[in-house]
Order: structure tokens, then C-alpha cells, then sequence
């Protein structure tokens, strides 16, 4: 009876099948832990190429701004400057009872007289017109509330990366991803301040 089994066609057949699949799986299971292997020895180089940088050069410091009102500021007329305030004085804007008291002036009627030097330095924003200083303060607002957005993404990303929440590698991509923005940012920023 156990000849018989071993001349039937069938028997071989599925028998031969089955050693087949179980060395693909073999081979297969093989090939997947030397993949794994070389995956860990490229991240464990990676991280160790990261650290290394890190020791070369020091890290970029990100500002803390504890007071924002300090640092980058804006006047109630909309004036941006990234400066530091002299005063401490808090600037409020007039309440709607004391802007009816304050009577309207047309730009028309606005007098430019040039600025003695010794008065004041030059501004850029001097040569402007009342529309445009505005429109030009405008943007400035813009591009800074959207510079101290992503100023506080850096910090927020410093912190995870401290924390262990993300890896290197992860906090590198969003460096890359942000600075370009970053840059933009900063380039639009001086442009607007005539530097």
C-alpha cells in the first residue's frame, strides 16, 4: 500500500509541489531579513552622519521670544519694525470715541516736506505715498505674523526632535520643506524695508 502511494502520479505531483513552495517561502523569508539588515545598517549610518554634523557645527540657535511686543512690533499706524522697542510704554489704539475727535484729513491735503537729516534718518518708505506706505506696512504685517508662524514650528519641531517624538531624519525633512518658505519670507521682509 505505501508503494502504491509513492508510484501514484498524483502523490508525487503535490508532494513535489509542496517542497517547492515551502523553499520559496524559505528563500523569500531569507531574502526579507537581509533587506531589513541593510535597511538598519543605512539608518544607523544616517543617524550616525547626523550626529556627526551636529558635533561639527554648532547647533542654529532658535530665538526664544519670550515678549513678542519686544522684539518685532507694530505701531498703531501700522509701522512694522523688527527692532527692539525703546520704550516700554504700551501703545493702545484710540477707541472709537477718540478717533470721532480726531478730525479726517484727506491725503490731498497732507503736506510732505522733505526731512533735515539731522532731524531724522532716511527711511525708505519716506518716498512713498500714503497708499502705498500703507499697502507696503500691510505686507510687512502679513509677512511677519506668517514669519513668527513658522518660527514657532521651528521650536515646536526642535522640542519633538529633543523629546525623541520624531527622528532626525523626520526633523530634517521639515527643514527642508520650511526653510525655502523661511527664506522667501525673510527675502520679501527686507525687500519691503528697502535693505
Amino acid at each position: 500500500m505505501l508503494a502504491n502511494i509513492f508510484t501514484n502520479r498524483l502523490f508525487i505531483g503535490a508532494l513535489a509541489f509542496f517542497v517547492l513552495c515551502v523553499a520559496g517561502s524559505l528563500l523569500y523569508m531569507h531574502h526579507e531579513n537581509q533587506k531589513g539588515a541593510e535597511y538598519a545598517t543605512e539608518t544607523e549610518e544616517r543617524v550616525r552622519q547626523w550626529n556627526e554634523r551636529q558635533k561639527e557645527a554648532p547647533p542654529a540657535e532658535v530665538p526664544v521670544v519670550e515678549q513678542p511686543e519686544q522684539v518685532r512690533h507694530f505701531h498703531p499706524d501700522g509701522t512694522f519694525h523688527a527692532e527692539p522697542r525703546e520704550n516700554r510704554v504700551q501703545e493702545s489704539l484710540p477707541t472709537e470715541s477718540a478717533s470721532a475727535l480726531i478730525p479726517a484729513v484727506s491725503p490731498e491735503a497732507a503736506v510732505w516736506e522733505e526731512k533735515p537729516d539731522e532731524q531724522a534718518p532716511y527711511h525708505p518708505h519716506d518716498d512713498l505715498s500714503p497708499e502705498e506706505h500703507r499697502r507696503v506696512h500691510a505686507e510687512l504685517k502679513q509677512y511677519g505674523l506668517k514669519l513668527d508662524a513658522l518660527i514657532r514650528l521651528y521650536e515646536q519641531n526642535l522640542a519633538d526632535l529633543q523629546a525623541g517624538r520624531i527622528t532626525p531624519e523626520e526633523s530634517q525633512n521639515f527643514l527642508d520643506r520650511t526653510n525655502p518658505e523661511r527664506d522667501s519670507l525673510i527675502a520679501n521682509i527686507k525687500r519691503l524695508n528697502g535693505e
